[in-house]
């Protein structure tokens, strides 16, 4: 019972290594698509954050599977608000990605739109999932 009590403490930790990993790379991106730098230096960074964030995303929510399914899947709400805001985060992830895509550096209107749902979409995340990790921490 120790040995699953351990592997289970070692998996609640490692996702949440991934929690404070991925809210850092939320607040650079949302830093970034705020900097007023032309669009084609804020794209080749964005390139590499945004790389960043979705490899974290998907660490995340298979460390937050690992996590439920070493607990035999007897987990509370806490955790059912992040798979919730887990999958959120995806179909924004692949939202935001439909934005970038026509982006350019002569096509204005598509960067402006793009910019301003990522602006959008990052606030909002940030404040969620600051939310529910707290709510989370603090309710047990």
């Amino acid at each position: 019972m120790n040995a699953t009590n351990e592997m289970i403490s070692l998996a609640i930790d490692l996702h949440l290594f991934f929690i404070v990993a991925i809210f850092l790379v939320m607040i650079r991106i949302y830093l970034l698509i705020r900097s007023k730098r032309e669009f084609r230096e804020l794209s080749l960074s964005y390139d590499s954050w945004a790389l960043y964030y979705r490899a974290l995303l998907g660490a995340l929510l298979f460390s937050g599977l690992v996590v439920m399914a070493v607990s035999h899947f007897d987990v509370g709400w806490q955790v059912w608000m992040m798979v919730v805001l887990g999958i959120g985060m995806l179909v924004y992830t692949i939202k935001e990605y439909m934005y970038y895509k026509p982006t350019s550096i002569k096509n204005l209107q598509a960067n402006e739109a793009f910019i301003n749902f990522t602006k959008k979409k990052y606030l909002i995340e940030l404040v969620i999932l600051s939310f529910v990790s707290a709510l989370s921490y603090f309710i047990r």
